[in-house]
């Protein structure tokens, strides 16, 4: 039985979008990305995450924020 892994997609549109989705392998993720820049979207950053995240990056609480940001 295969494990997907997570993967975190983060396009440029109107907004920074993040999103997190569960990939079966290599050829599934290349699959997504051809589909994302068939359809224009602008891909900033992809990889791999160790888990899911729970809370949203705009999230007050998050510590990669500065104070001025």
């Amino acid at each position: 039985m295969t494990t997907a892994t997570t993967y975190e997609l983060v396009l440029r549109g109107r907004a920074i979008t993040r999103l997190l989705r569960p990939l079966l392998d290599a050829s599934h993720l290349h699959g997504v990305l051809a589909h994302l820049t068939s359809v224009g979207v602008e891909l900033v950053s992809v990889g791999p995450v160790a888990r899911p995240a729970t809370q949203p990056d705009h999230s007050p609480s998050d510590p990669k924020r500065g104070a001025d940001a």
